[in-house]
């Protein structure tokens, strides 16, 4: 009877010995397991954090080939003429437009002063009443110089038609700035570097066949 009990307490340790090793091995494998698995997820997450990275980084250079507009520029000189240019980085070209509009400007108001002189001196000289008497009166002696009524005429004509043209330049100044902002947004980026030249240079040869030097141009076109 002690020899079964003892086989029966034999059997039973070494059940719970394999229980034990089968239990520790379970184990070991679930966190082996687990260890590549949360590797395989550190290293997936690393992945796509360096893609989202590299995907940000890249959206600032998409940008920043956009970002320089044409439709700006335009707009930008129609709003203010100048501004365009700003924009653009031409800042060389500012004083020349407000140079222009200065001329152009001056040029209005001076021919419709005198337009108006002269309109309002052949109104008084065609009226039949004697109270009217312009100031380029043959018979006045004020220091002003004298014009017949056909020479009113002739100079009240052309004033206004110098005034109605300085108008038109000025319209035509102001498209210009518009157009000249427009065309360099769209060649903002172009390279216009010294690589892009025509040269022409002198070239002395010389030929085996002769002692004489020959004198030639070579044209070099660089892209």
């Amino acid at each position: 009877m002690n020899h079964i009990s003892l086989i029966r307490n034999n059997s039973l340790f070494v059940d719970a010995k394999l229980t034990i090793i089968i239990l520790l091995i379970s184990i070991t494998g679930f966190i082996t397991a687990s260890g590549q698995l949360f590797a395989q997820d550190q290293k997936k997450i690393k992945t796509d954090s360096a893609s989202t990275k590299s995907d940000l980084k890249d959206i600032p250079n998409d940008l920043g080939k956009q970002k320089h507009s044409p439709k700006i520029a335009s707009i930008m000189s129609a709003a203010l003429p100048g501004l365009g240019q700003v924009y653009n980085k031409k800042y060389w070209k500012i004083p020349i437009i407000y140079a222009g509009f200065a001329v152009l400007a001056y040029s209005i108001n001076f021919s419709n002063t005198r337009y108006q002189d002269y309109k309002q001196a052949y109104i008084w000289r065609i009226d039949t009443s004697a109270a009217t008497i312009d100031k380029y009166d043959l018979q006045l002696d004020n220091g002003e110089p004298k014009y017949s009524e056909d020479a009113l005429l002739t100079l009240k004509d052309y004033y206004l038609r110098n005034r109605d043209l300085s108008v038109i330049l000025t319209g035509f100044l102001y498209l210009l700035n518009i157009i000249d902002a427009t065309v360099d947004a769209h060649f903002y980026t172009y390279d216009v570097s010294n690589n892009l030249t025509l040269s022409i240079k002198p070239v002395l040869q010389l030929y085996a066949s002769s002692l004489t030097p020959s004198m030639g141009m070579r044209l070099t076109f660089k892209l």
